[in-house]
């Protein structure tokens, strides 16, 4: 298993992403501070294969996550989890927390589908998957394991049929070289405004560009992270700018220019081309129909 962290900030908003990556298993915590993020538009976008079926749980820690699931709005409030049978739901997640498994199908055992109902967590529950989030940032492997293991035990416990033990199949510690890829990785994502190439890859892993370039799809291929950057280092670095200024442009004080320069494009035009070829809004109407949601 892989640790992840990335982060985005300005003055007035930021995004912060934490993971666990295993081959079947994936941990993500999700932290956004003043911007809301409509994965309608951003789910195909989040660095995950989404060709690959997967089993999910949405836990909101903090904040209010009102989710859209199958054209029916399920409001999500601390203390409340929510199934989907293949992936995470369709959501418009507000400033707040929240921590998401997903899992092949038979990884964890498989849980009742309740996408179109949501679970109230007992205090002994709400507790696990907190201790978990705050695993997830600290990085340590075998914390996380163990703290994914007590989180699916709560949630065994009122009576959804997760396997704890399968935890510990999954956790396993990192590979150094993977990790050490993923870090660097990470850190060139979390630095967009500079406009990252894989020359300073190069740079940071001392290898040559053709095998950094191996090593990143493999990473991303074994863990299931292909989505749509296909493995290939400038679509994974694209991707990330399309998902960053989508969700930084619902920030109050965001605009098309000052959102283009945080993610590294030279101009709103550039910004917008790049929104356009992903077949997503032009940024400004993006921004309107965020702030209207």
């Amino acid at each position: 298993m892989l640790v992840s962290h990335r982060q985005h900030a300005t003055e007035s908003a930021g995004i912060r992403l934490d993971r666990a990556i295993a081959p079947s298993v994936l941990v993500r915590g999700v932290s956004l501070r003043g911007v809301v993020q409509d994965e309608r538009l951003t789910k195909h976008l989040l660095g995950v294969d989404s060709e690959r079926p997967r089993r999910s749980l949405v836990v909101v820690l903090e904040g209010d996550v009102p989710a859209l699931v199958e054209n029916r709005s399920v409001p999500l409030r601390p203390g409340r989890a929510l199934f989907a049978p293949e992936s995470t739901p369709t959501a418009v997640r507000s400033s707040g927390e929240v921590l998401e498994i997903e899992w092949d199908p038979g990884a964890l055992g498989e849980p009742p589908s309740l996408a179109a109902d949501d679970l109230t967590l007992g205090p002994a529950a709400l507790t696990a998957f907190t201790a978990l989030g705050k695993a997830l940032r600290g990085g340590v492997v075998e914390e996380v394991r163990l703290a994914l293991e007590d989180a699916l035990a709560a949630m065994r416990a009122t009576g959804v049929d997760v396997d704890p033990a399968a935890a510990a199949a999954v956790a396993t510690e990192p590979d150094a070289r993977e990790q050490h890829v993923m870090t660097c990785i990470d850190r060139a994502l979390s630095d967009l405004s500079g406009a990252p190439m894989l020359v300073d890859l190069e740079s940071s892993l001392r290898c040559s560009g053709r095998t950094v370039s191996r090593h990143v799809h493999d990473v991303h291929a074994r863990h299931a992270l292909l989505g749509r950057g296909a493995g290939r280092w400038r679509g994974v670095r694209d991707a990330t700018r399309l998902v960053v200024a989508s969700i930084l442009l619902s920030a109050p004080d965001a605009t098309p220019a000052s959102v283009s320069a945080h993610v590294g494009y030279g101009s709103v035009v550039a910004l917008d081309h790049a929104f356009r070829a992903a077949g997503l809004p032009a940024p400004g109407a993006l921004r309107r129909a965020l702030r209207a949601a």
